[in-house]
């Protein structure tokens, strides 16, 4: 079971990761807002699933895009 969390949490990760790392690439500006507000939800999982694997869901103060997939990657 904490292996399959674990896999979901990564999964969040790179969710967030890859939204954040899309704003600012968008022509329609509205775009921009929705991606930081998925991405913000992908974070929010992320973090309850750290905590369920009892880690610390909230390691910094800000999300990095570490981990983020590259646009037109088609992933």
């Amino acid at each position: 079971e904490s292996d399959a969390l674990a896999t979901l949490r990564d999964l969040e990760n790179e969710a967030a990761a890859t939204y954040q790392a899309s704003v600012g690439t968008f022509q329609k500006l509205s775009f921009n807002s929705t991606a930081m507000s998925i991405g913000g939800v992908a974070a929010r999982h992320a973090a309850f699933l750290t905590s369920a694997l009892g880690g610390n869901p909230f390691p910094s103060a800000f999300h990095t895009v570490s981990g983020a997939l590259a646009s037109g990657s088609g992933v």
